[in-house]
Formats: structure tokens, C-alpha cells, sequence
């Protein structure tokens, strides 16, 4: 997968928010896997998508672009690393 990239979120109150923007053809089958990992997305105010897992929240407009990413206590580098996988962003753990 190329052009995915992330952007960190400073404006948001929880440390290490991050914005991930997938190539348009790569955003439903990376909710897909999400789903299938997670469960399914509930639907949020305002048509946003809402998936929360054990140690990561997970954000997105109706069409799924871009995925935000907000860490929740206890989160750790694995944790990270899956949801990378599962989106198969192509980056690194480097903040």
C-alpha cells in the first residue's frame, strides 16, 4: 500500500492521538479487517464510526478516511503495532 501516511493530533486532550489517512481503495477492506478483529463499528453522533477496543479508540467518518486513533490507559507498543498490521500501514512505531 502506498500514500498511507499519519499526522499526529495535538488539539486532542489524550497524549499520542493520531490521524491515519489510507489510500481511498484501502479504507473499507482495512475497516473489514478491523471489524473482524474487533467487531463491528457502532455508529457515533454525526455519522462517525466508533470501534473501541480494549486499549485503542477508533474514529472515522462514515466513509471510514481517515482513522483516528486515540490511545486509552494501558495501551501498549503491541497494541499499536497490531492495529498497523490490521490497516496494513506500512510505518513504524517512531513518534
Amino acid at each position: 500500500m502506498t500514500g498511507a501516511y499519519r499526522e499526529r493530533v495535538f488539539s486532542c486532550p489524550r497524549d499520542r492521538t493520531y490521524k491515519y489517512y489510507l489510500p481511498k481503495e484501502e479504507a473499507q477492506p482495512a475497516w473489514q479487517r478491523l471489524s473482524e478483529e474487533f467487531g463491528a463499528p457502532t455508529p457515533g453522533a454525526c455519522g462517525v464510526l466508533v470501534l473501541e477496543t480494549p486499549r485503542l479508540l477508533l474514529r472515522a467518518p462514515s466513509w471510514g478516511n481517515p482513522v483516528t486513533v486515540i490511545r486509552k490507559r494501558g495501551w501498549s507498543e503491541d497494541d499499536v503495532r497490531r492495529f498497523h498490521e490490521l490497516i496494513r500501514f506500512p510505518g513504524d512505531l517512531q513518534e
